[in-house]
């Protein structure tokens, strides 16, 4: 019965595996179960892949099977028997409708708690992290291991291969650590000036101009006068190209005859501008006066 009843529940693993656990029978005995649990997130043990094994007496399911751990985890002592209500040590609690999935969750539960029992220990969280950290690697050292979960070797493989051709994250040392030659926070770059100390040889000093440039307040050597216009430009007040100045090609009337006794302007010598005298004559203005 305990054999038939074995090979029923293997079945159910199959199709239904226990959440965080990876669980199978031997081969060559059916009356001896490994499980590895991958640990949760959130929880010290993170990380981690938890050996054991579970060994089931002739006569299960009327009594319960041993538990025992394997690898280093930090909360139970390892390939030592487990005092559990669901393990041997109590077989006044087991109960014949308990499954391998509800003895394997169960064990996951109390490994989570903090309560005692014989086969626990107590260690710190951060010893429980170095020992997932850990983990695997003491695993794979187990011929037995890699014999009964060919899966999760394989996984690690090529977890180990994809590592080792990408090496570790960026901004990360060869260790897995950030790198130590990030300057600290503040620090100029590398091979600049020390923050608020003197410019590089043979920089200018701060505020003057560059190079070449002329004094402050000074035009430089060529350049035109302030406010001259640009080089090319036509003279100020020249209409504009392709336009021909106001009068420019077109017939103009002859100035009008002077009345009688009138002086024309154009025959008064230079320097003398006409104006009608009492006789009719022509005045020239007084020095520094126009008319």
């Amino acid at each position: 019965m305990a054999i038939k009843r074995l090979r029923r529940e293997y079945k159910m693993v199959l199709k239904s595996p226990p959440e965080f656990i990876h669980v199978t029978p031997l081969m060559s005995n059916v009356f001896e179960w490994h499980y590895c649990i991958e640990a949760p997130p959130d929880t010290p043990y993170h990380g981690g892949f938890y050996w054991g094994y579970l060994r089931f007496p002739g006569d299960y399911p009327w009594k319960p099977p041993s538990i025992r751990m394997v690898t280093t985890n930090g909360r139970f002592k390892t390939n030592y028997r487990l005092c559990l209500s669901m393990s041997d040590y109590h077989p006044e609690t087991w109960s014949p409708s308990w499954t391998v999935s509800a003895v394997l969750i169960g064990l996951l539960s109390f490994m989570l708690g903090k309560d005692h029992t014989l086969g626990a220990i107590k260690t710190s969280d951060a010893f429980k992290r170095e020992a997932a950290a850990k983990s695997m690697k003491e695993n794979l050292a187990s011929a037995k291991f890699r014999e009964i979960f060919p899966e999760l070797v394989e996984r690690f493989a090529d977890l180990a291969a994809t590592v080792a051709v990408k090496g570790p994250p960026a901004g990360a040392s060869a260790s897995g650590g950030a790198s130590s030659a990030k300057p600290p926070t503040g620090a100029p770059p590398t091979g600049g000036p020390p923050t608020g100390g003197a410019p590089p040889t043979g920089a200018p000093p701060t505020g003057a101009p560059p190079t070449g440039a002329p004094p402050k307040g000074k035009a430089p050597t060529g350049a035109p006068p302030t406010g001259a216009p640009p080089t090319g430009a036509p003279p100020m007040g020249a209409p504009p190209k392709g336009k021909a100045p106001p009068g420019k090609g077109k017939q103009t009337a002859p100035p009008p005859t002077p009345p009688p006794g009138a002086v024309n302007p154009s025959a008064l010598p230079p320097g003398r501008f006409a104006r009608p005298g009492r006789g009719g004559g022509a005045v020239a203005p007084p020095p520094g006066r126009m008319i």
